[in-house]
């Protein structure tokens, strides 16, 4: 369902989209200097659960912390 919204993003000069196999209990969307965070909740649908929002700020854990998983899941992804 993701890629379906993605797609018409994914031939914009700079974004770029990866597919993985890991079992992530977050999707995780990053720009730049910004995540979205939406956690999954067994049982309920991504969109009935919350979007968080952290930024990096120098010194700031969150970002750092949600980048780590990000960072792992997107070396062993592929091109969409």
């Amino acid at each position: 369902m993701t890629r379906r919204y993605l797609e018409p993003a994914m031939t914009t000069p700079g974004v770029e989209v990866r597919l993985h196999e890991t079992i992530l209990y977050n999707s995780l969307y990053r720009f730049d200097d910004d995540v979205l965070v939406n956690p999954h909740v067994l049982g309920a649908p991504a969109g009935q659960n919350p979007v968080l929002h952290f930024r990096y700020i120098p010194g700031g854990r969150s970002f750092r912390h949600y980048m780590k998983s990000f960072d792992y899941a997107w070396e062993r992804g592929t091109s969409a």
